[in-house]
């Protein structure tokens, strides 16, 4: 069986399997909202989600894997919003996203991509601090912001890596 957020209202989050989906119709989410929850491993979120408040998933410690739309309203991911969430290896922040907090994938030890849109123009420290082993990728006509996340981290020498295929 199933089960809701953890206070036990349904009102904005589904659950089945470990698999988790934000209601239609819920256009934020909370600071703490799912802090330390242990039974989500895959994130699914809809498109009229705007802000993921801080800490909202953090210390999800199964979560592996985040579905954004891809007619995403997104437009804020706060600061350490899915921090400590250790499965993550692979996450593509949808282009409505213009904000990302400080930690907002800090402490995500086994991060090994982060793709950060050009849309991207405000970001906070420690973006990743703690994932040592992450990629950050970017478009072609965003090296401005990987310079400027990689002074952020203290990486002195880095290399954008492009795909030959657009997405």
């Amino acid at each position: 069986s199933g089960g809701d957020e953890p206070d036990g209202s349904g009102k904005f989050i589904t659950a089945f399997f470990r698999n988790a989906a934000i209601k239609d119709g819920v256009t934020e989410i909370g600071s703490y909202s799912f802090y330390s929850n242990s039974k989500i491993v895959e994130l699914t979120l809809n498109e009229e989600l705007e802000i993921i408040n801080t800490c909202a998933f953090n210390n999800c410690t199964l979560l592996n894997k985040i579905n954004f739309s891809s007619i995403s309203k997104l437009h804020t991911i706060n600061n350490g919003a899915f921090n400590n969430c250790d499965q993550l290896v692979r996450v593509s922040i949808p282009s409505s996203v213009t904000k990302l907090g400080a930690t907002a994938f800090g402490g995500c030890n086994n991060l090994k991509e982060l793709y950060i849109p050009s849309s991207v123009v405000s970001f906070g420290n420690e973006l990743i601090g703690g994932s040592t082993n992450c990629v950050i990728t970017t478009s072609s006509d965003n090296l401005d912001t990987l310079k400027e996340i990689c002074v952020l981290l203290g990486i002195k020498k880095y290399t954008p890596v492009f795909s030959l295929f657009s997405t």
